[in-house]
């Protein structure tokens, strides 16, 4: 549902595995062919997937030309992106926003990443362009959770960082509006640097940090640091 939090399918595909608590992995080889089939009833509004390509070690990625997830529409039409099916009404940009920071039992930058690069990548005005200036850099400022009852794994975040990058810099080229670019510019500075290949560094670094400095992996007992659990998070 792009109007809330990521929900599993209703219906597993036949040979599917759990990539996460919400995803699904089904493998296609050659010219194999994957069908979804759903009751009426627990049909999903819009369902989003992404194309995982690898051969041998290597492995790529495959979006759509603004760097975003695919979507299907499966109940609603083509023109009703962005609507709440429970309500009917249109989700405004703020409403978004606000569902995600404040309603979002679990939430994490990575998330946060997510949405501004969804949003993005759909048509951009000034509203837009002024909310994800505004999250991006308030969550810059650490004035924003960074970690909510949720986790990611360094590769995860490192493809969001390489997509956010992409997104940001062709909105900026692409808008015809000054106020619009200086919004967006306002927000480089706290967009991330990276690329889909710098996971492994993230967790390399923290592991030199955490052995260097004596930091044990794990739980401690008698020892309490949300921050050095939460930052143990990111080797898994």
């Amino acid at each position: 549902n792009p109007s809330s939090e990521w929900e599993p399918p209703a219906i597993v595909p036949a040979g599917a595995t759990a990539a996460d608590a919400v995803a699904m992995r089904s493998l296609v080889e050659g010219q194999t062919r994957i069908e979804l089939r759903w009751p009426l009833a627990k049909a999903p509004q819009w369902m989003s997937y992404v194309l995982l390509a690898k051969v041998g070690d290597r492995e790529q990625w495959v979006k759509t030309e603004h760097g975003g997830n695919f979507w299907v529409h499966v109940l609603a039409s083509a023109e009703s992106a962005g609507v709440v099916a429970t309500s009917g009404k249109a989700e405004t940009v703020a409403e978004k926003w606000m569902n995600c920071e404040t309603r979002s039992q679990h939430w994490t930058q990575k998330d946060r990443i997510c949405v501004a690069s969804d949003v993005l990548s759909g048509p951009v005005g000034k509203l837009e362009a002024a909310w994800v200036s505004s999250v991006l850099c308030l969550a810059d400022a650490k004035v924003l959770d960074w970690y909510r009852k949720s986790g990611y794994q360094p590769k995860d975040m490192a493809h969001a960082q390489e997509r956010i990058g992409g997104v940001v810099a062709k909105a900026v080229s692409s808008a015809e509006d000054p106020t619009i670019r200086t919004l967006l510019r306002l927000c480089v500075r706290a967009v991330p640097r990276g690329n889909s290949g710098g996971g492994d560094a993230i967790r390399h670094g923290i592991l030199n940090i955490m052995r260097t400095h004596g930091i044990r992996e794990g739980h401690r007992p008698g020892i309490e640091c949300k921050f050095i659990e939460q930052w143990h998070q990111k080797l898994h």
